[in-house]
């Protein structure tokens, strides 16, 4: 079942909702005009559920009450202007961003009273089911409203045959995943999102002859733990079938000093260099995660005279670390599939269609983006 997810939007925060709330200063202007479209697109095409956010829109939401807990929030807006008539979930009870605000029963109670159907995670799940108990027998919470949410799962359950089979055919997986047409859309997808944030020198898209070389470094926040093998090997084998003469470097938080030297010194030698950073997005992780030398290095490289690209992985947040990045370039996911597409954008064989989907806070606004056309047929 298709769930969109943070309602009413959670994209331009900074803050970590596992760590802290987040405090959004919009007003419903704004809310209507930019982070509630997408979500009254995916009710109109018959979405089955909706994921709240543990964010505070005080300019909306008296005082700093999460969108979780908000009756205006998730019955007001969502049930009633939008029509959302499936599964209310909401993001996990056990984030600080309600956890560190309120006891976990009255976080359960407070979330079904604004129209949850489903509490997601409470760091104790006896303890929450008991507040619910309690409320709905002391007649806090009227039964009616139990029975609303009940069916709605149990609808939900039914349009997916769960009481007829609760079972996924694991064989069938990959076929319908990987189904040509599905591939192709995945493809489409991921090219569209290519975003160019910066290009100061107008160094992209880099063109390059067969003999000239091209220093190529991976940069990871942590060697460890990493889904799809090595970062940057799809960009590294669609570069080097391109351009032979290409020299690959991979730098983690493991990188000696020495080894930084000897980088500096490649690049002094090579005729333009292309960067791929990878900086995971991950729940309580509350930092960029690279370490001094990774980012001294970035430095250094924004100053060479030489064709430079910097593509980034994951989070969009580095800029402000390394303000001095004279291209930057979004690709927002580490799969395979991403880089190919991002080494198609760097090299001209694709437009950059992307867009900011949020605002890089001091440099650039939501909806950003620097217009480059393909240069290669």
């Amino acid at each position: 079942m298709a769930t969109a997810k943070h309602f009413p939007g959670h994209g331009d925060t900074s803050t970590d909702s596992h760590l802290e709330l987040p405090i959004i200063d919009v007003d419903r202007a704004r809310l209507n005009s930019i982070e509630l479209p997408p979500f009254q697109a995916a009710v109109d095409e018959g979405v089955g559920g909706v994921m709240s956010a543990h964010i505070a829109l005080p300019r909306i939401e008296t005082g700093k009450l999460p969108a979780t807990l908000s009756s205006m929030m998730l019955t007001g807006l969502l049930r009633t202007e939008m029509k959302f008539a499936g599964v209310i979930f909401t993001d996990a009870m056990n984030m600080q961003g309600i956890a560190a605000h309120y006891p976990e029963g009255e976080a359960a109670v407070r979330a079904v009273k604004a129209g949850a159907d489903i509490v997601l995670y409470p760091p104790n799940v006896e303890q929450a089911f008991l507040a619910l108990k309690k409320a709905v027998e002391s007649g806090e919470i009227n039964e009616t409203r139990i029975n609303e949410s009940v069916r709605r799962i149990l609808s939900a359950k039914a349009r997916l045959g769960l009481d007829r089979n609760r079972l996924v055919d694991l064989s069938k997986v990959d076929k319908v995943l990987g189904a040509t047409e599905n591939q192709r859309i995945a493809q489409q997808i991921i090219e569209n999102a290519i975003t160019l944030v910066r290009d100061k020198r107008g160094d992209l898209p880099i063109k390059l002859t067969p003999a000239q070389k091209v220093l190529f470094l991976t940069i990871v926040d942590n060697s460890e733990g990493w889904r799809d093998g090595v970062p940057g090997r799809a960009f590294l084998a669609g570069l080097t079938k391109r351009h032979p003469n290409t020299t690959s470097v991979y730098i983690s938080e493991k990188t000696s000093p020495a080894e930084f030297e000897l980088i500096n010194k490649l690049a002094a030698l090579a005729d333009a260099v292309i960067v791929n950073g990878f900086i995971r997005v991950s729940s309580f992780k509350g930092s960029i995660d690279m370490s001094e030398g990774e980012i001294n290095l970035l430095k250094r490289l924004s100053s060479i005279e030489k064709p430079f690209a910097f593509v980034l992985y994951g989070s969009p947040y580095l800029l402000a670390f390394v303000p001095e990045l004279p291209t930057y370039i979004l690709a927002y996911e580490y799969y395979p599939a991403a880089e190919e597409a991002a080494l198609k954008a760097v090299l001209g064989e694709i437009e950059f269609k992307g867009k900011l989907p949020i605002e890089l806070p001091g440099f650039y606004p939501i909806g950003h983006a620097v217009a480059k056309k393909k240069t290669t047929g």
